[in-house]
């Protein structure tokens, strides 16, 4: 079996409420990830158990991550 990872997940700011779409740059499922939004701006964010977390000018964001699906391989 071989996971695939989604280029993109969904990025909300707590402050505002606002939500936009990050390009995934690196992933550890559990762990970490970094996104890029609008191609400008570089987010590091850290797993905290249930959602990862991150901070940028002074906004507070967070993620449920990329969509990871599993896929068999092998004969039918």
């Amino acid at each position: 079996m071989r996971q695939v990872v989604e280029n993109t997940c969904e990025i909300m700011c707590e402050d505002n409420g606002r939500r936009m779409v990050g390009e995934m740059l690196s992933f550890r499922e559990h762990d970490h990830c970094a996104v890029s939004i609008n191609r400008t701006i570089k987010l590091d964010m850290k797993w905290n158990g249930v959602v990862y977390e991150g901070k940028s000018a002074g906004l507070s964001f967070t993620t449920e991550g990329p969509l990871v699906r599993n896929v068999k391989q092998g004969r039918r």
